[in-house]
């Protein structure tokens, strides 16, 4: 049950999102679906690792600061329902571009 309220969460901020974009651009919701879902799942992304740029940074800071060596952390992501609800999302959100702009391809 937890799972299904943070997935319905997830999407909702994703819709309201990719609405607020669409609205203030004046074009159609769906021509900026695919590339914010996109854009939201790499911020998951990047925001849910541990081990990455940012960690170095700290631990550099912490070995020129405490003269201390500190150990490097192993890169590893773990992903969470608001990951797979974000994937989801893309998901749907190419097909449906797929099938309105299908006259194109």
């Amino acid at each position: 049950m937890k799972n299904a309220i943070w997935s319905a969460i997830t999407i909702s901020i994703i819709i309201f999102i990719n609405y607020g974009i669409t609205k203030s651009l004046g074009v159609s919701y769906w021509d900026y679906a695919l590339i914010t879902g996109i854009g939201i799942s790499v911020a998951i992304w990047f925001l849910t690792s541990s081990g990455g740029v940012l960690s170095d940074s700290v631990r550099y800071n912490t070995q020129s600061t405490t003269g201390l060596k500190v150990d490097r952390e192993k890169k590893e992501f773990s992903p969470s329902v608001v990951f797979y609800s974000s994937l989801f999302y893309n998901v749907i959100a190419l097909i449906v571009t797929a099938y309105l702009y299908k006259d194109y391809f």
